[in-house]
């Protein structure tokens, strides 16, 4: 029986130590592939590190990492994903808040706007001097924003189109008056960043321009004159 045992041990030893030599292999693969930007081929071989790592109930930070690098040149946006918020999850800090910026962009791509600023505000609170995530929140508070604010130009047009209606006109001045209300705190807290993209910048300037003078808001009370 003891032989038996002894037996059954090395056995699952041998396999452990095989599975892993494969890991090693495959994640080797990826490493040699991405240098020669095959992106697709270097992916596939982090992928299946991976899953095999899972199957062997082993979690391993940096190579979720590496296949972010190769899903991120892959355009393959659905597991840079899954592996970025794996690498956060994992606390994966070696390369500082890159794994926050591929996390967010892959949910932007995604069209989940609201995961991308989930993951965005995380990773601010843990870096809160990244420039690449401030100006990534900055543009996602900038399309919030907007989004409110495009809405109020739309009911200001309405009133203008109104004006012999004096109920009407009155009517779609409240109704932009509202959105304009709205999207200010969005807009005010984008600004707040700071961003460094001087595109960015100016056009928030120029929405909070508009706003302030539309919500007739006292000079005291303005972030941009």
């Amino acid at each position: 029986m003891k032989k038996l045992f002894l037996v059954l041990f090395l056995s699952i030893s041998i396999l452990g130590v095989q599975a892993q030599e494969t890991v090693k292999d495959f994640e080797k693969a990826g490493v040699e592939k991405y240098k020669l930007k095959d992106y697709a081929g270097s992916l596939e071989a982090f992928t299946k590190a991976l899953e095999l790592n899972t199957a062997a109930g082993t979690e391993d930070a940096a190579l979720y990492y590496k296949a972010c690098m190769a899903a991120y040149k892959a355009e393959n946006y659905e597991k840079l994903a899954l592996y970025a918020d794996k690498a956060i999850g994992l606390n994966y800090v070696e390369k500082g808040s890159k794994t926050f910026v591929y996390s967010s962009l892959a949910h932007k791509q995604l069209g989940n706007a609201a995961k991308e600023e989930e993951v965005l505000r995380a990773g601010l609170a843990k870096y809160p001097a990244d420039a690449d995530l401030k100006n990534d929140l900055a543009t996602r508070l900038l399309k919030n924003g907007i989004a409110f604010y495009d809405k109020a130009v739309d009911f200001q047009k309405q009133a203008n189109e109104n004006v012999a209606d004096p109920a009407k006109f009155d009517e779609f001045v409240v109704k932009a008056n509202a959105e304009f209300q709205v999207s200010k705190p969005i807009l005010e807290e984008g600004y707040k960043l700071n961003p460094t993209n001087e595109q960015i910048l100016a056009s928030y300037k120029s929405a909070l321009k508009n706003v302030y003078d539309n919500l007739k808001t006292p000079d005291n009370e303005r972030l941009v004159k």
